[in-house]
């Protein structure tokens, strides 16, 4: 996460730290800000644990927790690790890393992992799981076929980063982050969206 600034030259207070436990925090839950690199991030009032590159979802007062088995409103991913004691950055726009991992899916397994390939057959869609996995991160179907009666809530606005490769999960292993698998996303306001499931045999 580079160094926040907000609109004009002059840089955003608290842009530069991940997450803090000040109450009242020194910003307004709900201010977003942007990178260098034009990635937009929102400041949330975390109500969980959370580790940096953890899907959340973003609540309408502003606070945010891991995603879980349902949910409809907007995702973000966690910029650092936090409790539920601490205020802290979440990304909603550009390019990141997501963690992986959730009930059905192998993320080490690099021939079925997600796919940059954007036809029908082959493109990732982002879900959630049936059951929880700790720390939780986002599963995974490909293509249309993927989806399943058990495939109830997709994630919009979220792909595979076009610069990483099929199967390109890598592990995080700091004290500081997941423990798990990750793999380069782009996001572009993403929210969860509740599958009306029709049979197609």
């Amino acid at each position: 996460m580079a160094e926040l600034s907000a609109q004009g030259p002059i840089i955003g207070p608290f842009a530069t730290s991940i997450t803090q436990s000040t109450s009242p925090p020194p910003i307004s839950v709900g201010t977003r800000m942007r990178d260098s690199q034009g990635n937009e991030y929102v400041f949330v009032d975390f109500v969980g644990s959370v580790f940096g590159g953890t899907p959340v979802e973003i609540f309408d007062d502003h606070t945010a927790a891991q995603l879980g088995l349902t949910g409809r409103g907007r995702v973000g991913v966690a910029c650092g690790g936090a409790t539920s004691n601490d205020f802290g950055w979440v990304q909603i726009y550009g390019r990141c890393q997501v963690q992986l991992g959730m009930s059905g899916v192998s993320p080490s397994d690099a021939a079925n992992g997600p796919t940059t390939l954007q036809t029908v057959a082959a493109e990732t869609i982002f879900v959630l799981g049936t059951s929880l996995t700790t720390p939780n991160g986002v599963g995974w179907v490909s293509g249309q076929a993927g989806i399943t009666s058990n495939t109830d809530f997709l994630i919009e606005g979220m792909w595979v980063a076009s610069d990483a490769s099929p199967g390109d999960v890598s592990a995080v292993t700091s004290a500081t982050s997941h423990t798990g698998n990750q793999i380069a996303v782009f996001l572009n306001y993403p929210r969860l969206r509740m599958l009306d499931y029709v049979s197609t045999s």
